[in-house]
């Protein structure tokens, strides 16, 4: 029997190589959204912090300016009614040395040919639509397109003084957006330096006048105030977060993302964890033909992330069944049993090159099975003892990327195949 011992333990190094190798061909086409490379620690304090500075942006005072409130609309719920420039714009169209006049205080200096035209453009353009504007990113696009925003803002200034900046609505908007929706529009719409100049020293002054919580209203403001609502005015500061403990919060919040926005956007916004997934089967000859072994895949590795985009997970061990059939010199044999296999990941992510490093470690421990001989005239059963195969690791490089699966036939020549499928899913 010693022949078909030296065929069993072949088989077997057969079964272990090839198991490492599939991992290896097929993790290269795996495709799908992007991996979060945050730390476990980080992205739970990331989400945390931006849940804490989430009532201060859904805070009427915050949400007004950016998008709760249209001053152009019937139904927008400025308190002071609708806004229309069609008297200005069409006062200015019909007097040009208005218009110069107006333009060189708005800018600081004589407009060009260049500045009139554009202006005389955004002027037609408001008045020609039809229905009439009333959206207010319409509006603030073709103000800014034709350089006339600054003409319409003492409109603003009659109810609502803002130093150093005059009164006017902000251009992102984003209000009844959830924590997790403000948080993604912030990362994909500007970068951490301007978020943390915004909140913590907004040169403009709007946010020291959301936290104050006054409106920057004039006297004549507040009357209007009066005469709508029949309140008195009293200033209606944000009450969620002193001004002190959301600029501590935004700095923990940049901090916790590394010091940059993340691609994509909802990585730090919230909790994102990963498992590698691989399915397949495998049909292995053992050299020279002498025998086959067809064992199935199926394997799932959850990724725990550490700093700098390192990832790791535990030791899986995973019962793999075999089934073997061996031919030599007119002895058939065959072999069913079981394999512990063992499979440990560990690898980095590289975010700005879109790919991850991945490391994969197999070994394995055969349990003691039978083997079944025929040769001519009898059977033969003889025990076969466990075993126990090194580790094989394999260094390779897939796409970080997630939720795509992939299926794959490689072919090992004489040695064998392996049929996969292979996936990074969330867990």
């Amino acid at each position: 029997m010693g022949l078909t011992r030296r065929m069993w333990r072949s088989l077997q190094r057969a079964v272990l190589a090839v198991a490492a190798l599939a991992l290896l061909v097929s993790a290269a086409a795996v495709a799908g959204p992007p991996i979060c490379p945050m730390s476990d620690a980080d992205l739970e304090k990331a989400v945390r912090t931006f849940n804490q500075m989430a009532a201060v942006f859904q805070d009427k005072r915050c949400s007004n300016c950016h998008g709760a409130v249209n001053p152009f609309s019937e139904t927008g719920g400025h308190v002071g009614g609708k806004f229309s420039f069609n008297a200005q714009f069409q006062g200015l169209l019909s007097n040009r040395a208005e218009l110069v006049a107006d333009l060189t205080r708005a800018q600081g200096h004589a407009p060009s040919d260049q500045d009139i035209a554009n202006a005389v453009a955004g002027m037609k353009t408001y008045l020609s639509a039809d229905p009439p504007m009333t959206d207010r990113g319409a509006i603030r696009d073709v103000l800014e397109l034709g350089g006339i925003k600054e003409l319409v803002e003492g409109q603003c200034a009659a109810c609502h003084k803002n130093q150093p900046a005059p009164w006017g609505l902000a251009s992102s908007l984003w209000a009844g957006k959830s924590p997790e929706q403000l948080c993604e529009f912030i990362q994909a719409s500007m970068d951490p330096s301007d978020f943390l100049n915004h909140v913590t020293e907004d040169r403009l002054g709007f946010v020291q006048t959301g936290f104050a919580g006054t409106r920057g209203l004039t006297p004549a403001g507040q009357a209007i105030l009066k005469e709508q609502t029949g309140r008195d005015y009293a200033p209606e500061p944000v009450k969620a977060m002193s001004p002190s403990a959301f600029v501590a919060a935004a700095n923990d919040w940049i901090d916790a993302l590394g010091g940059r926005f993340h691609k994509p956007p909802s990585c730090g916004c919230s909790i994102q964890k990963y498992r590698l997934e691989v399915k397949g089967e495998t049909a292995i000859h053992v050299q020279g033909g002498a025998g086959t072994s067809k064992s199935k895949l199926d394997r799932t590795m959850d990724m725990a992330f550490g700093k700098d985009g390192v990832f790791s997970g535990p030791t899986l061990t995973t019962p793999v069944t075999i089934s073997n059939k061996m031919n030599a010199g007119g002895t058939n044999c065959t072999i069913d049993m079981i394999l512990d296999q063992t499979l440990k990941i560990d690898g980095r992510v590289d975010e700005a090159a879109g790919q991850m490093s991945v490391k994969t470690t197999v070994g394995g421990q055969s349990r003691p099975a039978q083997m079944t001989c025929t040769v001519p005239g009898r059977v033969i059963r003889s025990p076969v003892p466990a075993t126990t195969s090194d580790p094989q690791t394999r260094t390779f490089e897939m796409p970080a990327q997630v939720d795509e699966p992939k299926e794959f036939e490689v072919s090992f020549g004489p040695n064998g195949s392996v049929s996969l499928e292979l996936r990074v899913l969330p867990r």
